[in-house]
C-alpha cells in the first residue's frame, strides 16, 4: 500500500501536484510577466494616423487629398524611473522564487510528517482491530458458560462491556487512520476533483467521490500528465 511506495516517487509526485506548490508557480510567472511589462514600458511610444480631406475652398486646386502621419513619443519620467522599476521587478521575480522554495521545504516535511502519522495510525489501527477482535471472542465464549451455569451473569455482562469498549477503540482508531490518510492524500495533491458537485444530488456525489479515490484505495500513484 502507501507505505511501501519509496519515499523517493512519493517526493517527487507531491512537489509535482502540491496545489501550494502549483500556486507558488503561477505566482513566479505573474513576477516574471510583470518584469517583462516593466521592459515594454520603457519603448517610445509609435502611433500612425491616415485620413481623407476634403474642402470646398474654390481657390485651392484639388479640393480632395490623404493625409498620413506618424509621431513617436517618450516617457521622460518612465526613463529616469528605470532603473528604479527593473529592480523591483527583479526584487518581485526573486521574492517569488524564494517563496517557492520555502514553499517546497514545507511540502516535502508535511509528506513526512503525514507518512510517520499515517504509518502511526495504521498500527494502532491494527493492534485495536485484534484486541477488539479477542475480546470479542472472549465475550462469546463468556456468554456460552455463563448459559452453561459455568460462569455468572456478572462475568458476561462485564466481558461483554469490555468488548463494547475495545469496538469503540477500535472505531477511534480507525477514524485517526482515515485522517491521517486524508493529510497524506492532501499533501499528495491527490483530492477528489468533481465538478458541478454544489447541484449534484447525494448519491451521485459519493458515487462521484468513490471513483476520484480509486487510485487512492488502490495504493497507486496516478498517472501525471505532462510528467513521467
Amino acid at each position: 500500500m502507501w507505505l511501501e511506495q519509496p519515499v523517493e516517487r512519493l517526493e517527487e509526485y507531491a512537489l509535482l501536484r502540491n496545489p501550494d506548490l502549483r500556486e507558488g508557480i503561477y505566482n513566479a510567472r505573474i513576477a516574471q510577466q510583470e518584469t517583462r511589462r516593466t521592459l515594454l514600458k520603457l519603448f517610445p511610444g509609435l502611433s500612425f494616423n491616415y485620413g481623407v480631406k476634403h474642402s470646398n475652398d474654390d481657390y485651392l486646386i484639388h479640393q480632395n487629398w490623404n493625409e498620413a502621419g506618424a509621431q513617436i513619443s517618450f516617457n521622460l519620467f518612465g526613463l529616469l524611473s528605470a532603473p528604479a522599476q527593473m529592480r523591483l521587478a527583479d526584487a518581485g521575480v526573486s521574492l517569488a522564487n524564494q517563496r517557492r522554495m520555502a514553499t517546497q521545504m514545507a511540502v516535502l516535511s508535511q509528506l513526512h510528517i503525514a507518512r510517520l502519522q499515517y504509518a502511526n495510525t495504521a498500527r494502532q489501527f491494527q493492534r485495536a482491530d485484534a484486541i477488539a477482535g479477542v475480546d470479542t471472542r472472549i465475550a462469546s465464549h463468556i456468554a456460552n458458560q455463563a448459559e452453561a451455569q459455568k460462569q455468572s451473569a456478572l462475568d458476561r455482562i462485564s466481558q461483554q462491556s469490555t468488548a463494547v469498549l475495545s469496538q469503540l477503540r477500535r472505531y477511534q482508531a480507525l477514524s485517526n487512520a482515515q485522517a491521517a490518510a486524508s493529510r497524506l492524500q492532501a499533501t499528495l495533491g491527490m483530492e477528489p476533483s468533481i465538478t458541478g458537485s454544489s447541484s449534484m444530488p447525494l448519491d451521485q456525489l459519493t458515487s462521484a467521490v468513490g471513483q476520484s479515490l480509486q487510485a487512492w484505495n488502490r495504493g497507486q500513484l496516478p498517472a501525471i500528465e505532462g510528467g513521467q
